[in-house]
């Protein structure tokens, strides 16, 4: 987060936070969560999206506690090794490169 953008009502009645998260981090997240739940956008039944989402958010979860960092923020090259154990977890993924 860069710097304040939304105060009083917008954080107390809409629950918006106070700052303005980082573009980049944000689309890079926004990227890579597309290419792992849907492939952008070839993945349309519903509860498989579901399978993927929740598989997602635990992998993420988990991934932020080992390494103590956001996966937003993560490189290029960080992200490549540790998307590999995303395979495990649903060997039909087919990762593309330039998501990251």
């Amino acid at each position: 987060y860069q710097r304040r953008v939304h105060g009083g009502n917008d954080v107390r009645l809409l629950g918006l936070s106070e700052k303005r998260p980082n573009l980049i981090n944000s689309l890079r997240l926004m990227l890579r969560h597309n290419q792992f739940v849907q492939d952008f956008g070839r993945i349309r039944d519903p509860l498989v999206i579901a399978k993927r989402e929740k598989i997602w958010s635990e992998f993420l979860a988990d991934l932020e506690k080992r390494t103590g960092k956001s996966v937003s923020t993560m490189s290029a090259e960080e992200w490549e090794k540790e998307q590999q154990a995303l395979k495990t977890l649903l060997p039909d993924l087919q990762l593309t490169r330039w998501a990251h």
